[in-house]
């Protein structure tokens, strides 16, 4: 966490990879802190925009360039 706050830790929170410490560390810090509450909000919406993005709007989502040799194939 930095100067107190878990803006850090906040996607490993969101995709589990946050270990146990972190995460009792996190959820005491929310119940304090409206700022990071707001922000982890902020994040859950940015999160779910984009993992659902592929089944709501395929047709707006970027796709990797395959390449110039793509059209060959």
């Amino acid at each position: 966490m930095t100067a107190g706050h878990i803006d850090e830790e906040m996607w490993a929170i969101l995709r589990g990879e946050a270990d146990r410490v972190t995460m009792i560390a996190a959820a005491a810090h929310l119940r304090r802190c409206e700022d990071c509450v707001q922000e982890l909000i902020s994040v859950l919406v940015a999160h779910a925009g984009l993992a659902s993005a592929v089944r709501f709007a395929p047709d707006l989502v970027a796709v990797a360039d395959p390449g110039p040799d793509s059209a060959t194939r």
